[in-house]
C-alpha cells in the first residue's frame, strides 16, 4: 500500500485554497471597479441617488456643493436655486450620513470639482444609526455591529459592491420623489404628511454636546474646503422631530469657534413664512417642495449678498443648466400626476388618502 504523503497533501491544498482567495479577492476588486461603481448602483438604489448625484456633473461645473443626510437632499432645492439665482450646486446626502463618510464623499468630489462654497448640513453631527443611537438588543447581531461601525464609514468607501450587491433587487419605483441627474441630488416631494406641530425651538440656556468623533470629522472637512479653496457654511434645515434650542446653541458656539458662518433656518421659521403645519413630507422631519422652496429661496439671497459668486444664467457654457431645469419642471408634473392618480386609487379603494397613518417612519 503506497504511503500517502500528508506533507505534499498539505502543500497541494494550501496551494489550491491562496488560489481561490486570489481569484476571489480579483474578482471581488473588479466587480467594485467596473461593475457595481457607486455611480451605477445609485441609478439602481434611488435612496443612494442623492449620495453619488455630483457625479452626474460636468467636471469643474459646480459652484456649490452640499454635504449632509435626508434632512439636506430634502430641502435644498437645486433645480430652482440654479433658474432663481443661476447658481450650479449638487450634494452627496442620504439617510443616516455619518461625518466621516461625508468627509470621504468630499474628497471625491473634489477630484473633479471646485466648489466656492461647500454646505455642511448639521443634522449629521447628530444623526446615527439606530444601532449607535440605541445600543445592542437581542436582535442585533455581531453582522449588525461590524456593518454599521466599519463597513458603512470604511469598506463601502473602498469596495462599492458591499452597499450594492443587491441593486437588481431594487426597481426605482417612487411615488412622489424625484431622483434623476436633473434634479442634482435633490428629492422633490409634494407630498403633505400628518403630523402635530409642536413647540420645538423652545428657548433655552442647555446644550447637547456633539461626540468628539464627530467634531473631529468636522474639523477635517472644514481644513478639507480650505485647503482647496472653498468657504465652508454650516445649515441647519427645518426639522420638527431632528433639532431644537439646545442643539442650536451648541451649533452656534461651535460655528463660533471654528470661524464659520452659520445658518440655523429653524430660527427663521416665522421670518421666511415657512407654514410648519404644511411643510414636510413626513412626520415633520424631511421637507417637502414647499418647504424646500422658501429654505433655498432665502439661501440664493443669502449667497448673493454674502458671497462673490457669478450668476451663471447668461454664460452659454451653462446653457444645459436651463434644458435640465425644463426637465425638472416636466418630471415634477408627472410626479404629481402620479401622486393624484394614486389618492383617488386609495379612496376608491376607501382607505386613507395617505396611506395608513400618512406618515412615512423611514429615515430617507
Amino acid at each position: 500500500m503506497k504511503k500517502i504523503n500528508y506533507k505534499n497533501f498539505k502543500q497541494s491544498r494550501a496551494i489550491r485554497v491562496g488560489a481561490f482567495l486570489l481569484a476571489f479577492v480579483l474578482v471581488f476588486c473588479s466587480l467594485s471597479s467596473f461593475v457595481f461603481t457607486t455611480k451605477n448602483g445609485a441609478r439602481y438604489k434611488s435612496k443612494y441617488y442623492p449620495q453619488y448625484a455630483f457625479q452626474d456633473e460636468r467636471k469643474n461645473s459646480l459652484q456649490i456643493f452640499g454635504i449632509g443626510n435626508s434632512n439636506l437632499y430634502s430641502a435644498f432645492d437645486v433645480p430652482d436655486l440654479w433658474h432663481d439665482y443661476g447658481y450650479t450646486a449638487s450634494m452627496a446626502a442620504v439617510g443616516f450620513q455619518s461625518p466621516s463618510v461625508s468627509y470621504q464623499l468630499l474628497k471625491k468630489a473634489y477630484e473633479t470639482q471646485k466648489p466656492k462654497i461647500v454646505l455642511i448640513e448639521t443634522d449629521i453631527l447628530y444623526d446615527e444609526k439606530p444601532i449607535q443611537t440605541h445600543g445592542v438588543t437581542p436582535k442585533t447581531t455581531i453582522f449588525d455591529y461590524f456593518k454599521t461601525q466599519f463597513i458603512d464609514d470604511k469598506l463601502q468607501s473602498v469596495f462599492p459592491i458591499l452597499k450594492f450587491h443587491d441593486m437588481w433587487k431594487q426597481p426605482i419605483d417612487n411615488k412622489y420623489s424625484i431622483d434623476t441627474p436633473d434634479s442634482h441630488g435633490f428629492r422633490y416631494d409634494s407630498h403633505q404628511g400628518k403630523y402635530n406641530v409642536p413647540n420645538y425651538m423652545a428657548k433655552t440656556d442647555r446644550t447637547e454636546d456633539v461626540s468628539e468623533i464627530n467634531i473631529y470629522y468636522l474639523e477635517k472637512i472644514l481644513t478639507l474646503c480650505r485647503e482647496n479653496g472653498s468657504k465652508p457654511l454650516l445649515i441647519s434645515v427645518p426639522s420638527l422631530t431632528s433639532w431644537d434650542y439646545a442643539r442650536h446653541n451648541s451649533m452656534t458656539a461651535l460655528a463660533k469657534k471654528e470661524n464659520v458662518d452659520y445658518i440655523d433656518f429653524n430660527m427663521l421659521t416665522a421670518q421666511l413664512k415657512i407654514d410648519l403645519a404644511k411643510s414636510f413630507r413626513d412626520n415633520g422631519t424631511h421637507m417637502n417642495y414647499l418647504g424646500a422652496k422658501k429654505v433655498t429661496d432665502y439661501l440664493g439671497t443669502y449667497i448673493a449678498e454674502n458671497y462673490n459668486l457669478a450668476d451663471l444664467r447668461g454664460d452659454k457654457s451653462y446653457s444645459y443648466w436651463n434644458d435640465s431645469y425644463n426637465n425638472f419642471v416636466v418630471q415634477m408634473r408627472q410626479t404629481d400626476e402620479k401622486q393624484r392618480e394614486k389618492a383617488l386609487e386609495r379612496k376608491r379603494n376607501g382607505k386613507n388618502k395617505e396611506g395608513h397613518k400618512g406618515v412615512r417612519k423611514d429615515k430617507v
